[in-house]
């Protein structure tokens, strides 16, 4: 074996530009993996640091090779350092490790851009920090006025309302109690794991990678947004109304792979196919945003 040509290779590797960013990338990735698996947000992870990869091919990173700027990013790691710490403390570790990736990135660039990094790779950095906002938390502000117009004291109401009224046209016969959905064989309770808060909050953060990372109308951002929270939202009920003809039926082995355990996960995939399906038509293509350039 040619060791002078693997040596070769592993500069380039890991002297390119593009290429320590997405190292990087990867490190914080398996932080997530590894140590805050138990959030069940690998996903969304994943996904904002796929969209973050496409940016950087899309522009490489051009450090000026003059100047390194080590005070800024030892201020940088302070700072988001700190920040990941105080996540940790208030709200856990699996969330906490959602941030290392923004804090491996803010070092890097501020060591290679100094004061302009905000104007050079902000996008990058927004994206990063919003893994630091808990789940749920971007879907409220839509969610609430809903609620308030339906005058219902929670999301779980709402969804055992509209679930209920999809079981009985199924035809099954059910009765509703608060969050109760009652079946002749069982009663049903949409606490709040089912109430499609995570899918909606998944919608929101789908949202913003879209219009963060490429290149989308702003007159198009709220019926990406409305549209898919409201696929997500359906998606969600549906799978409701399954469940409670499931558990009817008595295969509560049956139950359990659908509710908790991988079934579950199908539900998820489709709500995301559904948003890529819905994404994929607003985003402008690239000849059209030269020619605008121009």
């Amino acid at each position: 074996m040619d060791t002078s040509i693997l040596k070769q290779y592993t500069q380039d590797f890991l002297g390119s530009p593009i290429r320590n960013p997405l190292l990087l990338l990867a490190a914080g990735l398996a932080c997530i993996s590894f140590i805050g698996k138990e959030a069940g947000d690998f996903a969304i992870s994943a996904l904002t640091i796929m969209a973050i990869f496409s940016m950087l091919a899309d522009t490489p990173d051009q450090p000026d090779t003059n100047q390194r700027h080590y005070i800024l990013a030892v201020i940088a790691l302070i700072v988001v350092a700190l920040v990941v710490r105080y996540v940790w403390t208030v709200k856990g570790l699996p969330l906490a490790m959602r941030g290392m990736p923004l804090l491996f990135l803010s070092s890097y660039w501020c060591y290679h851009y100094g004061g302009q990094v905000l104007s050079k790779r902000w996008k990058e950095l927004l994206l990063l920090a919003v893994l630091l906002i808990p789940d749920r938390a971007l879907m409220y502000p839509f969610v609430a006025p809903l609620l308030a117009l339906s005058d219902m004291p929670s999301l779980s109401h709402l969804t055992a309302n509209i679930a209920a009224g999809v079981t009985w046209i199924l035809g099954l016969p059910v009765e509703l109690e608060g969050t109760h959905i009652h079946a002749p064989n069982v009663i049903a309770n949409v606490f709040k794991g089912c109430d499609g808060g995570r899918i909606l909050d998944f919608m929101v953060r789908l949202t913003l990678i879209l219009i963060i990372a490429f290149p989308v109308k702003k007159y198009k951002w709220p019926i990406i947004l409305i549209v898919s929270m409201f696929l997500g939202y359906l998606v969600n009920v549906f799978r409701v109304s399954a469940m409670v003809f499931v558990a009817n039926t008595g295969d509560m082995q049956a139950f359990d792979y659908w509710h908790t355990g991988d079934g579950s996960k199908i539900f998820n995939l489709i709500a995301i196919i559904l948003f890529c399906l819905v994404g994929y038509f607003q985003i402008t293509p690239a000849k059209s945003v030269k020619q605008s350039n121009a």
